[in-house]
């Protein structure tokens, strides 16, 4: 049994599913883009420019995470 106070794993897996992937309004699946981690020196100023912010996935691949990943989404 776990004692008071600590966090459960389960709850904070769908957590950082929820932040990972979230919805925007129009029920579509943001996700972080990709090719970001390191190397970023190397990478040209227009490839810099054009990995900001969020994309939107297809729309097969959102409704794959909305089912398995995000059931409340």
């Amino acid at each position: 049994m776990r004692p008071l106070g600590e966090p459960n794993a389960q709850a904070e897996d769908q957590v950082r599913r929820q932040k990972a992937l979230q919805g925007d309004c129009y029920r579509k699946v943001m996700h972080a883009q990709r090719g970001k981690r390191h190397g970023m020196i190397k990478r040209t100023k227009k490839q810099i420019r054009q990995l900001r912010g969020t994309r939107v996935l297809f729309k097969t691949d959102g409704d794959n995470i909305k089912k398995y990943f995000l059931p409340n989404a």
